[in-house]
């Protein structure tokens, strides 16, 4: 990334799910099922766990990325990056973490990404 670009970092709690950790390890991949920005997700190629397997990702109301997994805890955590986007954006990756939380799971999320053409860029990204 060069100097002056702008990059955000974000750290958040997605909250609670009523459910244990393995159960939402199986569905967390699908990222229709729990992300309203995804229309559908499709894994592409044969590989389907694991640092370099990849998914595309078609998006509402329009547009697609395609990610790859560049962190794998099984059960844990899972580490994805945006390979191809329509998005003004440099790079965006992000790591989602799994962990027992009263009877439930926490879910957490930290992100990291730099946007092209500086505000104008985080505006579009915005809309």
């Amino acid at each position: 990334m060069k100097c002056g670009q702008p990059m955000a970092c974000l750290a958040a709690s997605v909250g609670t799910r009523p459910v244990c950790s393995s159960t939402t390890w199986v569905i967390a991949p699908r990222a229709s099922h729990y992300n309203p920005g995804v229309r559908r997700a499709v894994i592409e190629g044969p590989q389907r766990r694991g640092v370099g397997a990849r998914r595309s990702c078609e998006l509402v109301p329009k547009g697609r990325v395609v990610e790859c997994v560049t962190h794998w805890e099984d059960g844990r955590a899972v580490g994805l990056e945006v390979t191809e986007s329509d998005w003004p954006i440099h790079f965006m990756r992000w790591v989602t973490r799994l962990e027992p939380d009263s009877g439930g799971t926490r879910i957490t999320q930290s992100l990291e990404y730099a946007v092209k053409f500086g505000v104008i860029g985080g505006y579009s990204m915005a809309s």
